[in-house]
């Protein structure tokens, strides 16, 4: 990644995974585990583009598994359709690739209602291209939401908005069925205890306690 200030430094892989060329039943035990497993509730691979090359092909092919209404996360359902079609993958630790991060970027800008939304239908097309797949499993369809609700809550929490604003945001994001019908409970078993415990707060009449768990975390 590189700064504003021209500082660079190289983000943590999201995977330990052996720089060589996968295919067979390693490549398949890749793609069954593109979302982390039970053992590793906190670990997944990161949905982006811009540190992978691709086959055309296996974009075009995918198509039907994006949606134009994605401003947040668009590269999400083509990345993982992609991986699922590859026979071959070749994992480069070299790291060859500068990403600029800037102030005002899409993904550094403060909390927009507009935002859950964006989640519900990238949800939605992931469960589409996952159950097509078939790799769609119940460890996924409680993980994938989970992640997208704690993103979503620590943006709110992280942002530079007045604490009402922040707990006006908690609350609608607390009131929209994203967050309403996701079953905690059930999900326990799947997701890590962070998220266990910060989707439980934001569901509780506690939430807006979480801002101020926020601000600790950050000292």
């Amino acid at each position: 990644d590189m700064y504003a200030h021209e500082t660079i430094c190289q983000p943590p892989a999201t995977k330990k995974v052996e720089e060589k060329l996968y295919t067979g039943e390693e490549l398949q035990q890749i793609k069954k585990n593109l979302f982390g497993d039970e053992d590793d509730k906190t670990n997944f691979l990161f949905f982006v583009r811009w540190n992978k090359l691709f086959r055309k092909k296996l974009f075009v092919d995918n198509l039907q598994y994006t949606d134009d209404r994605i401003k947040l996360g668009d590269d999400v359902c083509a990345t993982a359709a992609a991986v699922y079609d590859s026979q071959s993958i070749y994992f480069l630790r070299t790291p060859l690739y500068y990403y600029r991060r800037r102030e005002g970027s899409i993904t550094t800008i403060s909390f927009k209602s507009e935002e859950i939304d964006n989640a519900v239908i990238l949800i939605d097309c992931l469960n589409k291209l996952l159950s097509e797949k078939g790799f769609m499993t119940e460890f996924i369809c409680f993980k994938e939401p989970a992640w997208h609700i704690v993103y979503l809550l620590r943006k709110i929490i992280d942002g530079d908005k007045p604490y009402k604003t922040k707990k006006e945001n908690l609350f609608e994001l607390r009131q929209h069925n994203l967050v309403k019908t996701y079953d905690i409970k059930a999900a326990k078993k799947y997701i890590s205890a962070k998220q266990y415990w910060a989707i439980v707060l934001l569901k509780s009449k506690m939430y807006a306690f979480l801002i101020f768990l926020g601000k600790k975390s950050s000292r």
